[in-house]
Order: structure tokens, then C-alpha cells, then sequence
């Protein structure tokens, strides 16, 4: 049997600390690693374009570039990238701008200890990802 390929993973967020909780979970994952991390939106749009990662864990609110915009550039130029958003809010008008610029799932920060991993595996399956608390 052959050993599979790592998911690679992009951590964005303008928070260290949440950044590194992210990369902490992720880091328990067998199958799941994280290859950069971003302190916003512009920085994750140019580790997006040079490392090629297989899912980008992208927070809405960023400074520089926003979290839906930089997703937009991410998906405009490679599609094969998946992006799951995360944010605090869950009003349906942000996560229709999620979705509208080309993510695959949306989580909600207070969710990410049950949340991050299934999402991230949900998507790469090619399944569209909405934690419980936005599909209400």
C-alpha cells in the first residue's frame, strides 16, 4: 500500500495567535499539513500563487486585502486551489460573498476545534462545506 500525499494547507489570518491554534490542530492531522502560513490577504494570495497548496484556511477579515477578495484572486487564477473561509460572523449575506467569490465552505471561528478538519477533508471530496450555525 502507498502512502498518500499530505493535504497541504495555508493558515491566513491576521491573528498570530489563531493562526497558530490552526496550525496546531492541523498539525494532529495525519493526512494534513500546513506549508505556510499568512498574516494577510496579500501575503496569502502570493503563498497561494507560489506554493500551490491544496486548501487555503482563509480568514474574511484581513487587513491589506480582505479575506473575500484575496480568495476571489486565489480562485481567478487557480481554481484548483480550494479555499475554506472562516470568520466570527455568521449573517447569510457574508457567507453568500463567500461563496459568490469561489470558496468551498465557510466554518465559524468558535467552531474550528470540531470543524476545521472534517471541513477541509469535506471539500477536498469535492463536497461545499457550511459549519451548523450558518445553515440555520
Amino acid at each position: 500500500m502507498t502512502e498518500q500525499k499530505k493535504l497541504q494547507v495555508l493558515v491566513a489570518d491576521d491573528h498570530e495567535l489563531i493562526r497558530e491554534g490552526i496550525c496546531n490542530l492541523l498539525a494532529l492531522e495525519s493526512d494534513m499539513e500546513v506549508v505556510a502560513t499568512a498574516e494577510d490577504g496579500e501575503v496569502a494570495v502570493q503563498k497561494a500563487e507560489e506554493l500551490m497548496p491544496d486548501v487555503v484556511v482563509m480568514d474574511i477579515r484581513m487587513p491589506k486585502l480582505n479575506g473575500i477578495e484575496a480568495t476571489r484572486k486565489i480562485k481567478s487564477e487557480h481554481n484548483d486551489i480550494l479555499v475554506l473561509c472562516m470568520s466570527v460572523h455568521h449573517e447569510k449575506i457574508m457567507v453568500a460573498s463567500v461563496m459568490e467569490a469561489g470558496a468551498s465552505g465557510y466554518i465559524l471561528k468558535g467552531n474550528v476545534n470540531t470543524d476545521l478538519s472534517p471541513a477541509i477533508r469535506a471539500i477536498v471530496a469535492g463536497e461545499v462545506y457550511f459549519c451548523s450555525s450558518v445553515q440555520e
